[in-house]
């Protein structure tokens, strides 16, 4: 009986050791797998703060005077925009107004809007995320430029490619607004210059 009692007990122990040795096994792979996916957190966000720095020149405040001609009569309106990092540096949010001022002095809002600009470091595209109050949503590629960058898309009626070039230095900011039924002949339909009010 004593010797069966032992002989219980030495199983018990080499079942408790191996269950142990299991236990501490698939911790350390856990911790393994865990501090991989941090590391490649870390560089995705690196990556991602790298890429939006070839953006720093659009990030402030800017005031400004535009215009908007789509029946051939041209509307004239004042610009404020605001450009700020966000989320770690990882995408700007820019957020935008422009206004037209009446004979009577009263002043109407032609456009009340936000922009997402991020890196999708997967793609090694950048995007556009655009909303208006008067608009349909905008998700865009963006094609950087020596001095700015630019972003397109389809008309809702899907009639027509519609494009905008922002160009940018150090105090100013210069936006084209475009159109084309064909990809080769480009209609104006906006034009804004904003200067810089602060850098952040």
């Amino acid at each position: 009986m004593h010797s069966l009692r032992n002989s219980l007990d030495v199983g018990s122990v080499v079942n408790v050791a191996k269950i142990a040795s299991w236990t501490l096994a698939a911790c350390a792979l856990l911790a393994g797998a865990s501090t991989r996916a941090a590391a490649q957190d870390t560089t995705a966000h690196h990556t991602r703060v790298e890429a939006m720095r070839a953006l720093d020149a659009w990030v402030g405040e800017w005031q400004g005077t535009g215009w908007t001609s789509v029946t051939g009569a041209r509307t004239e309106m004042t610009i404020h925009e605001r450009v700020e990092r966000k989320a770690g540096g990882t995408v700007l949010f820019a957020e935008g107004r422009s206004e037209v001022r009446a004979a009577s002095a009263t002043t109407s809002v032609t456009h009340d809007g936000i922009a997402i600009v991020s890196f999708d470091e997967k793609t090694g595209r950048y995007r556009w995320q655009g909303h208006d109050g008067a608009a349909t949503p905008i998700d865009a590629a963006i094609t950087l430029l020596e001095h700015g960058f630019s972003w397109s898309f389809r008309s809702a009626d899907g009639r027509a490619t519609v494009r905008f070039t922002i160009t940018l230095d150090a105090t100013h900011w210069s936006e084209t607004g475009e159109a084309s039924a064909d990809g080769t002949t480009w209609f104006t339909f906006m034009r804004m210059s904003l200067d810089r009010v602060t850098n952040r």
